[in-house]
């Protein structure tokens, strides 16, 4: 199934989990201090779109189920901006569609700029990924590539206490796979984390 129809509903998920959160962060003293340690996880939908040249022109563009956890720091110091260091780990799932499946895992690390708005906040992000990937396609033999590229993103979120939820999305630029052209992988999630 393609994956631009399911993205909408992980988007939705991901804005009523930050409303409902937000909600409950109206009340005074709710939002306290951002700066401390911080474990998260989270669930989302993976997008890999390929080209694959040398299977009679197969466009391969399928979606999957995707996880990632994830630890960090965050600092309040600046007067307007937090900032934050992260690193995690991610499975993008094993989307495939007849002949063709491709899997791929991740080590990242991001640097995060963030925009605290009362209950809510707004994020950008950019880092490093160690990924490996794996293109299996009937007839042909298996292709695996580990390497390191670029990736960023932008979230939204809100807290409560310790407690934080944000939905967010991220591109990761990989190598091209040995049968076709592969360019990004993409990713939508809703995590939840824990501030201490």
């Amino acid at each position: 199934m393609n994956g631009k129809y399911l993205w909408p509903d992980f988007l939705k998920t991901g804005a009523l989990v930050v409303t409902a959160s937000a909600m409950i962060l109206a009340a005074p003293g709710v939002a306290a201090d951002t700066s401390g340690f911080y474990l998260g996880g989270g669930v989302g939908e993976t997008q890999v779109d390929i080209d694959l040249d040398e299977v009679d022109d197969l466009d391969f563009d399928e979606d999957d189920f995707a996880w990632k956890a994830f630890a960090g720091y965050r600092t309040d110091l600046l007067p307007f901006f937090d900032l934050a260091g992260e690193i995690g780990y991610r499975d993008f799932g094993a989307p495939e569609r007849s002949e063709v499946e491709y899997e791929a895992t991740a080590v990242d690390a991001f640097a995060l700029a963030i925009l605290p708005l009362g209950p809510f906040e707004i994020f950008a992000k950019l880092g490093a990924v160690w990924y490996e990937q794996e293109l299996r396609v009937v007839g042909f033999e298996a292709f695996e590539d580990d390497d390191t590229t670029v990736a960023w993103g932008v979230g939204v979120g809100a807290r409560i206490f310790g407690f934080g939820a944000r939905a967010e999305w991220e591109r990761f630029e990989v190598d091209d796979v040995e049968e076709g052209e592969l360019d990004e992988i993409e990713m939508v999630s809703v995590s939840a984390f824990w501030l201490f």
